[in-house]
């Protein structure tokens, strides 16, 4: 019997890693069915809730359980009601991330990850026939969809590194790969003086303007597309580069870096906002979204401080500090 109390737990803990994946297909499902948008006003029974879905409500009642055992839901007799964890998976908060992340063009890929180790071509690549942004590119719900995904992720996000970065005399930003624009709207909204400029590819720069034209912020707000690895707009005296450069290999990042350190005004800043892999075996998120790049992006990944310290200089510039952003890190780079 010696070992086998220590042979259960381990048993026990690897089927509960297991069951990560039917979780997060849980949470994706509720949201496809908009389950916690139909209990945002308030509890609704089982049966109002399949009405409300299409669902059939034995099968639905057997999602809300599992959703129950997670603190998304709670199911008393046939009343469901939203619990403060599920709220966050509304379609204005991180319901669009949760889609994505269960959408079977985004999931599938998954499966192939040993097989992108063993090569040198993207899980995605493998599973699509194409890499991530030209599937996205031809596909004009997936595009958008992702752009949402990415838009839920980013608005905490951005409240907090407007809250941490002080502007100063700063009268023009650029926002390069800025997705929806989140970022430029709350760096304007606390920054009166100053205007700022999205740049994207362009379909996604279609989609912010709409959104600054429909938040009357157009007359500050302006949104270009085009590549950012072949050069970003000029004359600004700050550029946000948020949870880009991960997409990138170490020539493409600094490239992008490059552009921007050419385009900004004297004594202009280029803040990156990146996670940071901490030396150390930590379980983090960073590394989890490592795997995440090597299945989505093949040569992008996350990186150590040491790295981007590198890949800053290599663009002409140097790092001045580091601000905390919780699960990421503004870092503040200046001319050298």
């Amino acid at each position: 019997m010696n070992g086998s109390p220590n042979t259960d737990a381990a048993r026990d803990t690897l089927l509960r890693l297991f069951a990560g994946k039917w979780v997060v297909a849980a949470l994706t499902a509720a949201v496809d069915l908009g389950v916690p948008d139909a209990l945002r006003d308030g509890p609704r029974s089982i049966g109002e809730l399949a009405t409300a879905a299409g669902a059939e409500p034995q099968a639905l009642g057997r999602l809300l359980r599992v959703l129950a055992t997670q603190h998304i839901v709670s199911v008393e007799g046939d009343q469901v009601t939203l619990l403060p964890l599920g709220r966050e998976l509304c379609s204005d908060r991180l319901g669009p991330l949760a889609a994505f992340v269960g959408a079977p063009h985004a999931w599938d890929p998954w499966a192939r990850l040993a097989d992108a180790i063993r090569s040198d071509r993207t899980a995605f690549e493998l599973t699509h026939g194409v890499g991530l942004f030209p599937f996205l590119a031809d596909r004009a719900v997936e595009g958008a969809a992702y752009d949402a995904a990415i838009d839920a992720f980013t608005r905490a996000e951005a409240q907090a590194l407007a809250a941490a970065i002080d502007l100063g005399d700063a009268r023009q930003v650029v926002d390069v790969g800025g997705g929806l624009g989140s970022v430029l709207i709350e760096l304007v909204g606390r920054h009166p003086k100053v205007t700022g400029v999205l740049y994207d590819l362009p379909p996604v720069a279609e989609r912010a303007a709409a959104r600054f034209e429909a938040l009357g912020l157009a007359d500050r707000c302006s949104a270009q597309g085009g590549d950012f690895l072949a050069g970003v707009p000029a004359g600004a005296d700050v550029y946000v580069v948020k949870h880009v450069l991960h997409n990138w290999d170490d020539d493409d990042a600094a490239r992008i870096l490059g552009a921007c350190a050419a385009g900004m005004t004297p004594g202009g800043r280029v803040l990156v906002v990146e996670g940071l892999l901490i030396p150390g075996g930590r379980a983090d998120g960073t590394r989890l979204l490592d795997l995440e790049m090597l299945v989505l992006c093949g040569h992008g990944r996350e990186r150590s401080k040491p790295e981007f310290r590198a890949l800053i200089g290599r663009a002409g510039l140097r790092l001045q500090r580091t601000v905390d952003l919780g699960a990421s890190r503004i870092l503040e780079c200046v001319a050298r």
